[in-house]
């Protein structure tokens, strides 16, 4: 791998901290409607001090591009040694058209504007973009936190997210320190009927009128919370229920304000999906608040606090 190729990743890295980092530490205050210019001039001496901090990492990642841990690795793909690909921290990725060619008889095309690759054939339908946080295959939104990038003039992708496309299962050998992938012979399951209706109706529309206009990981931390109560005993065990569940109150406040029954924003629809497609950043998280709007904090004083995304701090 080439010194460009180590700061792309290192780059696309430092990238991902900065997002995180501007998302947990929002600039204001949160549910206002403050215009840009206004938070511009109120917070002049905090943006410079942002600015230089983006400069600093970005620096430091030409500094540390030669140290990335990026190695080759290789992946037993069904018996057979496949070697185009990449070891990145602790997740492998894999170069999307040669892999898809082998696994499932894939051909792939690229776009060059968009920085898309899209993979056809054999019932399969798929868009990786470098860099995107989600790949869509047969209309499912698949959510990785290791993103695409390019290498060599290839698009590699987490190898986990890809099998779950492909319908392939995939496992580590520790005595080989490898993965292995192995096919089942059928193709991810398309949305349109993989989602529930009803439940992608009420989730979506719950993640909008919750968070919108939070980062795509607040809306999917909102998800969360929902799919999260659900599962537990304490509340019921649907998502419309949950959402309009009465036993101590009402538990969101869109129902009691009405905001429940707009439309839901795009990427409350794409976080409902991710959501419903398994993905999950706490399993423990069962109540968020804004606290700048929060009229009760009862949560506050009686719930663990568990992390903060944007507006919002989530409790177990």
């Amino acid at each position: 791998m080439g010194y460009n190729d180590k700061f792309r990743l290192n780059y696309n890295k430092i990238r991902r901290t900065l997002t995180k980092f501007f998302a947990l530490n929002p600039f204001g205050h949160c549910g206002t409607m403050e215009t840009e210019v206004k938070l511009r001039k109120r917070n002049k001496e905090r943006i410079l001090q942002l600015k230089h901090l983006k400069a600093i990492l970005l620096t430091l990642g030409l500094f540390l591009a030669a140290m990335l841990p990026v190695s080759a690795v290789s992946v037993d793909l069904d018996g057979q040694l496949f070697e185009d690909c990449l070891l990145v921290e602790d997740t492998t990725y894999v170069a999307l058209r040669s892999f898809g060619e082998l696994a499932a008889g894939t051909t792939a095309t690229w776009d060059a504007a968009s920085k898309s690759a899209f993979l056809s054939g054999n019932s399969l339908s798929l868009t990786a973009v470098e860099g995107g946080s989600y790949m869509i295959a047969n209309g499912r939104y698949l959510y990785s936190e290791r993103t695409p990038l390019i290498s060599d003039g290839k698009l590699y992708v987490p190898l986990r997210p890809l099998a779950k496309a492909l319908g392939g299962e995939v496992s580590w050998n520790g005595d080989t320190e490898q993965a292995v992938y192995r096919s089942t012979g059928s193709i991810i399951e398309p949305g349109s009927s993989y989602y529930d209706a009803d439940e992608l109706y009420w989730l979506s529309r719950i993640i909008s009128a919750e968070s919108r206009g939070e980062p795509l990981i607040g809306q999917i931390a909102v998800g969360n919370v929902v799919l999260n109560r659900v599962r537990s005993e304490e509340f019921p065990n649907t998502i419309y229920s949950v959402i309009f569940d009465r036993k101590y109150g009402v538990q969101f406040t869109p129902v009691a304000n009405q905001s429940i029954y707009m439309e839901p924003t795009e990427s409350s629809m794409i976080a409902a999906k991710i959501v419903l497609d398994g993905y999950s950043i706490s399993e423990d998280i069962l109540y968020f608040l804004d606290k700048s709007l929060a009229t009760s904090f009862w949560i506050v004083e009686n719930r663990t606090h568990a992390f903060k995304i944007g507006c919002h701090d989530f409790y177990t």
